[in-house]
């Protein structure tokens, strides 16, 4: 049975919908506790499996890609992340304290503000611990020329005064029990996949 379902991870159609997020982001892997080297990029779905087959070691590989966009991940062994960022995408982490039903109750809310502001173009996931990842492209934020270099420069700060916004116009039964992690906002920051396994 365990065999079946990680033979899955392997399916054509789970690698091209993780390959699809990993375009143009810093890509990184673990299996088990063996971390990959950083940086990696896939630009599709034979290149991930290969960087998948070639972790050695125990256990399920997860699949994480940065927050960040970049011209070429891999020139960041030798540039900052500042000139080599064309873009970002706005992610709500949140953290339940205690107790997952929190966290569904503010990501619920959350979703519910966001609608009401006309941000209809988002996705949400369970996180793989305790908590949910609201992503929104960073197209969304067309208070910015696509690609500007306002929008480029904004990142970290904007992304952060907004998750602040949100967690002040959402009301104390809303937000009880859960924190939204900050910290995601540096440079070089990952997030774990969609469809990739825990």
């Amino acid at each position: 049975m365990l065999s079946s379902f990680l033979n899955s991870f392997y399916d054509h159609e789970v690698l091209e919908a993780l390959a699809f997020q990993c375009r143009s982001r810093e890509l990184w892997l673990r299996r088990g506790d063996v971390p990959s080297h950083r940086p990696l990029k896939a630009d599709s779905a034979e290149e991930l499996k290969r960087h998948i087959d070639s972790i050695r070691g125990q256990g399920i590989v997860s699949v994480y890609a940065s927050v960040e966009v970049f011209s070429d991940p891999l020139l960041l062994t030798s540039k900052s992340p500042e000139e080599l960022r064309t873009g970002w995408n706005f992610i709500v982490d949140l953290d339940s304290i205690q107790n997952i039903e929190d966290a569904k109750t503010c990501a619920t809310s959350i979703a519910g503000l966001l609608q009401a502001f006309n941000i209809n173009n988002f996705k949400m996931k369970f996180s793989g611990k305790r908590g949910f990842h609201i992503i929104i492209p960073g197209s969304a934020f067309d208070c910015f020329a696509g690609g500007s270099k306002e929008f480029i420069q904004a990142f970290p700060s904007v992304p952060k005064h907004v998750c602040r916004f949100i967690i002040a116009c959402l009301k104390p039964n809303q937000k009880k029990g859960v924190k939204m992690d900050l910290e995601l906002y540096k440079p070089r920051q990952m997030i774990r996949l969609a469809y990739s396994l825990h």
